[in-house]
């Protein structure tokens, strides 16, 4: 039994004296700390002007929202949003159609400007177009313009000079599409749009 008490105070004493002391512990910390990879999302530089990229029609993907593609031109759509708007260094919009009887019922819109400046400016000016038809105000943020006004529903988001909006009218056509899903396929427009930019 004796044997076993100081086998047991031998391996105690092993064990406290391998233990590190606090300020060991405490600079393993930091050294740690300073290797964590930080969650700092790095904005995308271009390398080329982004007023000259080819714009792919296959970015649309209508089918997001449950519609079909049709006509793609690389001027401004005639809709009541886009009247008055400036000058623009490059563009490319795609008509949406209902899949039921493939009646025309919008179009989605990549717009880009020479400047920032111009971009905001082009919030503004879609913002007093719509107000002209509608009674109910759209919601406008910093980037984003939002209009759910039953005759027709538009989500546009500026960034940096490009502008990427969704004009949808004629709903009676096919069932309503949430401004939830809207804003994500304005989304999603964008996060194609940037992959096209890396690669070229």
């Amino acid at each position: 039994m004796k044997k076993q008490i100081f086998l047991f105070l031998i391996v105690t004493l092993f064990v406290i004296g391998c233990q590190p002391s606090d300020s060991a512990i405490n600079t393993a910390i930091a050294q740690t700390q300073v290797a964590v990879p930080t969650n700092t999302i790095t904005p995308i530089t271009p390398t080329v002007d982004i007023t000259k990229i080819k714009l792919d029609p296959s970015i649309f993907q209508p089918e997001d929202l449950g519609l079909t593609g049709g006509e793609i031109i690389n001027t401004l759509p005639d809709i009541g949003p886009f009247m008055d708007l400036p000058d623009v260094a490059n563009q490319l919009s795609r008509k949406l159609l209902s899949p039921k009887n493939k009646n025309d019922v919008g179009w989605a819109s990549i717009i880009i400007y020479k400047s920032n400046e111009h971009c905001k400016g082009v919030l503004s000016v879609i913002q007093k177009n719509i107000s002209r038809v509608t009674d109910k105000e759209p919601k406008v943020t910093d980037n984003t313009l939002t209009s759910m006004s039953g005759g027709f529903d538009s989500v546009y988001y500026c960034r940096e000079n490009i502008l990427v909006g969704i004009f949808i009218s004629e709903k009676q056509d096919y069932q309503n599409i949430e401004e939830s899903a809207l804003t994500y396929y304005i989304e999603s427009l964008i996060t194609r749009l940037d992959q096209i930019i890396v690669k070229q």
